[in-house]
């Protein structure tokens, strides 16, 4: 889906152990309404629901996200997950649950561990906090971790300040599979707030802005159907197994799924020459 949008174009900084921030809500959106609400976030007049001092910007963005998980998923049924983000060739980030670390490209290898996809990139100084985290649930040895499945992940934001500094964010995100023969997309609305210190007072009008929001959305539009998926990888997961058959089979089992996939074209292809052949020697 193309849309075009004249935004301020976002640029990430990126910092050690960042906390990424809790989600006030979350929504599924049909492929089919999503331009109703890029269209409706274009015209919304937030100044209605913002106070005196807090302002709202738009920016957009792009990256590709890559998933990590156990061959038996098992980051993903304790609700935890492990990702690299990709905004460009030197710009990347590995995001742990909640928290993002740096990364560096070591030309020096001195074990495995340093050819991992996603460990190696980690900065050797942040890599115990990595694994110390992945051992809260029970993976011992980051070479268990394997690259599930990737995304495209396009968002439209609107970013919401207070002195210029960024309290939340509301956006409307492309997810779009890749690497797979079926390339399918889906999108959310979600709200999210930035991890930082934050007086009780702000914190307040930030849940009274939410509330606002949320119930201009959804009186607008009745369509919204609310996800309750703990994280981005369980959101992304739930959705393309619960649309497209044989995807868990797909990341779980790869070079399984695709022989089937191959048989099955060449399956079809020739049931498709035997029609023809049949219809022609009927004639």
């Amino acid at each position: 889906m193309k849309i075009a949008l004249f935004l301020l174009f976002f640029s990430v900084s990126l910092f050690s152990a960042k906390i990424e921030g809790e989600i006030f809500f979350r929504y599924y959106v049909p492929n089919g309404k999503a331009k109703e609400i890029f269209s409706f976030l274009g015209d919304f007049d937030f100044k209605k629901v913002l106070v005196e001092d807090w302002e709202a910007l738009s920016e957009k963005d792009s990256y590709i996200v890559k998933y990590f998980d156990t061959s038996d998923l098992k980051l993903l049924k304790e609700g935890f997950f492990c990702a690299l983000r990709e905004y460009n060739k030197r710009d990347k980030v590995v995001v742990c649950d909640n928290l993002l670390f740096k990364t560096k490209i070591y030309k020096k290898q001195r074990d495995l561990r340093d050819k991992h996809p996603l460990f190696s990139l980690i900065k050797r100084k942040e890599r115990p906090l990595f694994q110390e985290e992945l051992k809260k649930i029970g993976v011992d040895d980051v070479l268990m971790l394997k690259n599930i499945f990737n995304l495209r992940k396009l968002e439209w934001r609107i970013v919401i300040l207070k002195d210029n500094q960024i309290f939340a964010t509301l956006t409307l995100q492309e997810s779009i599979l890749k690497d797979l023969p079926f390339a399918k997309e889906y999108f959310q609305l979600f709200l999210k707030r930035e991890k930082g210190e934050i007086s009780k007072e702000d914190q307040a009008i930030l849940q009274s802005i939410s509330s606002k929001i949320d119930d201009s959305l959804k009186s607008r539009f009745s369509f919204l159907k609310r996800l309750n998926c703990k994280n981005d990888y369980q959101c992304d997961f739930e959705y393309f197994d619960k649309h497209y058959p044989f995807f868990k089979l797909a990341v779980k089992e790869p070079l399984l799924y695709y022989l089937l996939y191959i048989f099955s074209a060449a399956l079809f292809f020739a049931l498709a020459a035997f029609l023809i052949f049949k219809i022609i020697k009927l004639r």
